[in-house]
């Protein structure tokens, strides 16, 4: 059981009491395989997760999570997830009330926004892992155009697909290659790149008898172009614009890391391809990325 207050300032003082109810349960298991050095065992793990407000200004609201996960070789660290949620909670104070300067709504009445997501994986040690996710919204909360919130009745579907591969050449050169591909039902009330990715290369090193430690590498993040929120500093939300679009930008950092003991220090080149490949690299109007920058630390 647990009690809770929340207190919300907005020309009026508004408290909000809720009395909430919620129970775990976990379970665990090893088995052992017949390999040689008896040390490649098999596990399960479960997990669940209740909550229910059973009182107060969220009366009624309630949550349920699962999480599985299953090592089919655990000194290999070979693991298959698979997560769930369902939830229904009430929509957040700033979506039916607001008072301000700049804007002022009152008693909307939104309805509970319900939600069931389900994230199911599978990982082969820290070299290659792949997910996928699903989420399905009903009454789903947005700002609109004019950065006044909205509510959107019917369901909404979300999906995502995760790959990442990881690999140390040589016992220093490393790589790591990962792609998202992202997908909604309604692009017109959510905002998204359909396809990112993320590439790294580096070298990681011990010389001169492990005095110095040494890591040099850069990394290359593409974002397929996508048409971004707009950001209200008054309300401070992120609302629906159809006017900017973002360009498929590569964002293209250098770096090094460093410790010869007792000092450590980093060297950092930021956006290296700043405006080489145009100037259009911010994911909301008006607010850009980093452009060139170079960084340093020492300790």
């Amino acid at each position: 059981y647990k009690n809770e207050i929340n207190r919300v300032w907005q020309k009026a003082d508004s408290v909000f009491l809720n009395h909430i109810v919620s129970t775990d349960f976990i379970y665990r298991t090893n088995t052992k395989l017949s390999d040689t050095i008896g040390k490649a065992g098999r596990g399960l793990e479960l997990s669940l997760n209740a909550q229910y407000i059973a009182a107060g200004s969220n009366e009624g609201n309630y949550k349920i999570e699962n999480k599985n996960r299953y090592y089919f070789n655990r000194l290999k660290n070979w693991t298959v997830f698979l997560n769930l949620l369902y939830e229904e909670r009430n929509p957040d104070y700033i979506y039916n009330y607001w008072i301000s300067n700049h804007f002022q709504w009152f008693n909307n009445k939104y309805k509970p926004l319900r939600q069931i997501q389900a994230h199911l994986g599978v990982s082969l040690g820290n070299s290659v892992s792949a997910s996928f996710f699903y989420r399905g919204l009903n009454n789903y909360l947005y700002f609109d155009e004019v950065a006044a919130p909205k509510q959107f009745s019917n369901n909404i579907t979300n999906l995502c697909l995760h790959l990442e591969y990881k690999k140390i050449l040589l016992k220093h050169l490393g790589v790591s290659v990962s792609y998202t591909f992202q997908n909604t039902s309604q692009e017109k009330y959510i905002r998204l790149p359909q396809n990112s990715g993320t590439a790294k290369l580096f070298y990681n090193g011990n010389l001169f008898k492990n005095n110095l430690q040494l890591q040099i590498g850069s990394q290359v993040q593409v974002y397929q172009s996508f048409v971004a929120y707009s950001y209200m500093p008054s309300t401070q939300v992120f609302y629906l614009q159809n006017n900017f679009k973002t360009e498929t930008y590569p964002f293209v950092d250098v770096y090094l890391n460093a410790r010869i003991r007792p000092v450590s220090f980093f060297l950092k080149l930021e956006n290296v391809l700043n405006g080489r490949l145009g100037t259009n690299y911010a994911f909301v109007p008006g607010y850009y990325q980093n452009d060139l920058a170079f960084r340093f630390g020492l300790t």
